[in-house]
């Protein structure tokens, strides 16, 4: 097997307008408002010589593994075809291939072979420009890179928004005594948080935000949380494991309450119209996963509750007092945005001490001008 692509222009040479400029802005390239076809290759080649270093941070260490894997291959990659049950493997080498497809270094699509397998190539240029950042020990940095920022991805899932300094405090003490400068490459590079955060200044401290955190909550309302609640404090193994697309918070508990609505029927015409070919329970399962996720980032989750009955049609045996308790019991075990990471149930409450508490009936009788 040989090359099919030897240089990294005719790669390029590959791609529309729309996938060069993706691949643009994910290597933070200003291009002018009108470019040609031409000129957005030209400056997208030159981004991708000068910017070997950047696209090691960007990259996971299962994409920088899968290069290695298409160089003892000849830049090739074969993927069998896709079977009645899509397992995680799978998908995994789809979305391994989808961040190289955004940084325009592989054939813009997995071209359907005649036997309905994939194959994706890269070219030999960029392989042996590339070379030094698939050696065995830059891997495996790699690798600590990555749980780096599975660390603050499962940060911003249970608190919503954390100063940098209290970010870099948790990476740090979790996870190797890593230093800021490696925190702060991660924190801007990672593919796997682009689109997940912003940061904003609050005060004179920079926040880390949740991309959708300012939808629900005011920024500048953050500090007196921290005063009255702090945050939960979170081992490294919860962190991780928040920072998965699969991730299901008190999952016996949502186990239980799914097999309780599982008979019930999604009413929103519109919704069921749009996912007919969904299986009816998928759908719902769906549905009932982003009613949980909403309630989570919520002030009040009334709302989220009450919405959720008005789009579902409860089965006759059930009872809707008995099923909103359920529904809203399993809500406050969740962690919340609101309380920096606890849960309803967990929330700290800050009591006074005895010592500095006057009874009501005292209160009332010193009031008294009798």
């Amino acid at each position: 097997m040989n090359y099919r692509y030897k240089t990294m222009k005719e790669i390029l040479a590959a791609y529309d307008e729309e996938g060069l400029i993706i691949a643009l802005e994910n290597l933070d390239v200003d291009v002018e408002e009108g470019a040609s076809l031409a000129e957005l290759r030209e400056r997208l080649l030159e981004a991708q010589k000068s910017y070997l270093s950047e696209m090691f941070y960007m990259l996971s260490e299962v994409d920088l593994r899968m290069l290695l894997k298409m160089k003892a291959q000849e830049g090739n990659f074969y993927v069998g075809p896709m079977e009645d049950e899509v397992t995680d493997d799978y998908l995994n080498v789809l979305e391994t291939f989808e961040r190289l497809f955004d940084l325009a270094i592989v054939y813009p699509d997995l071209e359907e072979m005649p036997d309905g397998g994939l194959e994706a190539c890269v070219s030999e240029e960029f392989l042996t420009l590339f070379e030094d950042y698939l050696q065995p020990e830059r891997l495996g940095f790699s690798g600590y890179l990555d749980d780096a920022a599975r660390i603050i991805k499962g940060a911003l899932y249970y608190y919503g928004a954390i100063s940098l300094e209290k970010l870099f405090e948790l990476v740090h003490t979790n996870h190797g005594n890593m230093d800021f400068t490696f925190f702060n490459r991660v924190l801007s590079y990672k593919m796997i948080l682009h689109h997940r955060y912003v940061s904003v200044d609050v005060g004179e401290e920079e926040y880390i935000l949740a991309a959708d955190y300012e939808d629900f909550f005011d920024p500048s309302a953050i500090k007196a949380k921290e005063k009255r609640y702090g945050y939960r404090p979170l081992s490294k193994e919860e962190l991780l494991d928040a920072s998965e697309e699969d991730f299901i918070e008190e999952l016996a508990s949502f186990e239980q309450l799914f097999d309780y609505f599982k008979n019930c029927e999604l009413m929103d015409e519109q919704t069921r119209e749009l996912f007919h070919q969904v299986p009816e329970e998928i759908l719902f399962d769906v549905f009932l996963s982003f009613t949980l996720e909403l309630s989570r980032k919520v002030e009040d989750p009334t709302e989220v509750v009450n919405a959720f009955f008005a789009s579902v049609e409860i089965s006759g045996e059930m009872i809707l007092q008995e099923a909103k308790k359920l529904l809203m019991d399993h809500m406050n075990s969740l962690s919340r945005w609101a309380y920096l990471g606890y849960s309803e149930d967990q929330r700290p409450n800050k009591r006074l001490s005895a010592k500095n508490v006057v009874s009501m009936k005292a209160y009332l009788q010193k009031k008294d001008p009798s």
